[in-house]
């Protein structure tokens, strides 16, 4: 039996996956560490203004020297999150000083402001653990050049709070990071029950159905693909006291299944690639106003 994937919200993106959440202001009030090397704060490794390549001095955290275990690294995200992957580009200079990087750490999720600002290594106190997919920073590549790496969360609770315990590096006297930034999956617009809060993660798949309905939003809505996107059974029906408008590009859409639209949809048949033969015989059923052409 397929999954079903219900559209939650007032529109958005089919394909948009992961938001990145940044402090409200990126300074020393909202992004923390044990210690810190002159100049080179914790929020120049949460900012994404500041450069991924060439110097150090560019950008980047790195602890004060000397320091090269046990160090916390907090971030304020101004309001609750529900962080589900890490975006890291561990320190280098110029692809030199990689044994600088951290390595083994645990992260947490807090919702309080005392956490936050307890900075002591060993001091867990208001904070929870949550599951990451792995719990060791890979080093930077030996070159000058962006090196993005990501690690899935387990998370289902939101904090305002986030924090990492690196308790080493790869042999250097300090510690750092080149770029830290917490992101939350924006596939919540996919709830698991019409109407509900609980959402998955990812996007559907080709085995998964699709309904749009009344619970999907209020007054008029729209949702783009903004790239690829694809599903098994497609239900078009419109939000509470409005329409639905659902926009892409040609064959940006492929349905396994059937397609079912209700009256006052507004649906592009060009964005359809049917995956004919594959399951059964396609078929679309309602009435509906479909825009033809481009």
């Amino acid at each position: 039996m397929a999954t079903k994937y219900y559209v939650g919200g007032d529109g958005g993106k089919w394909n948009e996956t992961w938001t990145s959440q940044y402090p409200p202001v990126q300074s020393d009030d909202y992004v923390k560490a044990t210690s810190t090397y002159t100049s080179y704060d914790p929020y120049k490794a949460t900012d994404p203004s500041y450069s991924l390549t060439g110097s150090w001095t560019a950008g980047g955290w790195l602890s004060l020297n000397g320091q090269s275990t046990n160090q916390r690294f907090h971030i304020d995200h101004g309001s609750a999150k529900k962080i589900n992957r890490i975006y890291y580009e561990n320190i280098h200079s110029t692809g030199t000083y990689l044994q600088y990087g951290a390595q083994n750490f645990t992260f947490w999720g807090s919702s309080e402001s005392t956490a936050f600002a307890e900075l002591t290594y060993a001091t867990d106190t208001d904070w929870t653990q949550l599951t990451t997919a792995t719990s060791v920073f890979k080093q930077h590549r030996a070159e000058n050049m962006i090196d993005p790496q990501y690690i899935l969360v387990s998370n289902s609770n939101t904090y305002r709070y986030s924090g990492f315990k690196f308790a080493d590096g790869y042999g250097g006297n300090c510690m750092g990071a080149r770029r830290i930034e917490l992101q939350s999956a924006s596939a919540e617009h996919w709830a698991t029950s019409s109407g509900g809060t609980a959402s998955y993660v990812n996007k559907p798949t080709y085995a998964d159905d699709v309904v749009f309905d009344s619970n999907s939003g209020s007054g008029n809505i729209a949702v783009s693909m903004e790239g690829f996107g694809e599903c098994n059974n497609l239900y078009l029906g419109n939000p509470s006291g409005g329409a639905l408008t659902l926009t892409g590009n040609p064959r940006d859409l492929r349905i396994n299944g059937s397609l079912t639209i209700e009256p006052g949809v507004i649906f592009n048949q060009n964005l359809l690639q049917y995956r004919t033969g594959m399951r059964g015989i396609n078929k679309i059923t309602g009435i509906s106003k479909i825009q033809y052409g481009g």
